[in-house]
């Protein structure tokens, strides 16, 4: 009976560091996923806010906003990465990297 328990103690000892790991991913992916969805609101609205500047004939502003849009496009873009690479899954990054460098470029275009 003393060697099962013991056995049993020496197994949980073993997993329980990979079960923290997991966890900690966990909260790395939703922690990432959140900022991805509030970045990626705030440089849809900037967008939005942007393209009204222009039309309005404000280019000074509507770079401005549209910089500002770039600036949260990268970094949700770079949290989405982070979030895939914390599960594993990395076949779709080059896609995600190809939509940061466009972020990018809209963001210093202006």
């Amino acid at each position: 009976m003393i060697n099962l328990i013991r056995s049993f103690l020496i197994l949980i000892l073993l997993f329980t560091p990979r079960y923290e790991l997991l966890a900690n991913n966990l909260e790395d992916f939703d922690s990432y996923m959140q900022s991805w969805e509030q970045n990626r609101e705030l440089a849809s609205q900037y967008l939005e806010d942007a393209l009204k500047e222009f039309k309005a004939g404000d280019e000074l502003t509507g770079c401005a906003t549209q910089q500002q849009a770039g600036e949260y496009g990268i970094k949700a873009t770079e949290s989405l990465i982070k979030a895939i690479k914390t599960k594993g899954n990395e076949e779709s990054i080059p896609d995600l990297e190809a939509g940061l460098n466009k972020w990018r470029e809209l963001r210093d275009s202006c």
